[in-house]
This record gives structure tokens, C-alpha cells and sequence, in this order.
């Protein structure tokens, strides 16, 4: 069921339709906690994506908790990385941190992120 959820969200997140979006995205998230626990690698996966909604719709707080408590459970496995690499979320926060006007610290993150997977030239 979540996954359909999750998919179905991000559907509607490619058609714009942002707050349906988020509230599959929240739903996802309870059914996933409720039956993988806080640190399984689809409940980090909702993370991320309930994240991107919430940057989306300007809500900058919410999304930079849940992309952080997204990055705690991806670092605590190195399997997480399968679902949501650790690079990718730490990119993602710091675009919102960089629109909160929090540039040093973004600017930190997008050079953990670098190191991690540094760009191709």
C-alpha cells in the first residue's frame, strides 16, 4: 500500500498537484514507520520525497526537518544508500538551507556532498 501511495504522490508532484502530493507522501510515511520502523531505508525514502514536496511548496522549515531526519537514517546504514544516497539528501538540504539565506551551512553540505560523489569533468 505505501507503495502505491509514494507513487501515486509523486505523480501528482510531476502534475503540479502539490498538496495532494503531500498528503500521499505524510500517509506513505505513517504506514512505512508504523511497519518497518524509523530507520528502514523506504522510511528514509519518504523522507526525502516528503522533503522535495514541502521545498516545493515553500514550506522550508518542515522540509529541511525531514530531509535532515532523512539524512540521520541514511548515514546510521550504508544500505540506505540504495534508496536515497547520502549525497543526493545533503545536496537537497542545502538548496533549502541556500533559500533560507543559510549559506555557510549549505555551502558545508554541498562540500560533503562533493566529496562523497564528486562531479564528473
Amino acid at each position: 500500500m505505501s507503495y502505491a501511495l509514494a507513487n501515486l504522490a509523486l505523480v501528482l508532484e510531476d502534475e503540479n498537484k502539490l498538496q495532494e502530493a503531500e498528503s500521499l507522501q505524510r500517509e506513505a510515511l505513517v504506514i512505512r514507520r508504523k511497519a518497518l520502523g524509523n530507520e528502514h531505508p523506504l522510511v528514509s525514502q519518504s523522507l526525502h520525497d516528503l522533503g522535495l514536496v514541502l521545498t516545493k511548496l515553500g514550506n522550508l522549515s518542515a522540509a529541511e526537518a525531514m530531509l535532515r531526519e532523512c539524512l540521520a537514517v541514511t548515514r546510521k546504514s550504508p544500505t540506505n544508500d540504495y534508496f536515497v544516497d547520502t549525497a543526493t539528501v545533503l545536496a537537497d538540504l542545502a538548496k533549502v538551507l541556500t533559500a533560507e539565506g543559510r549559506l555557510s551551512e549549505a555551502q558545508a553540505l554541498m562540500g560533503e556532498a562533493q566529496t562523497i560523489r564528486p562531479e564528473k569533468k
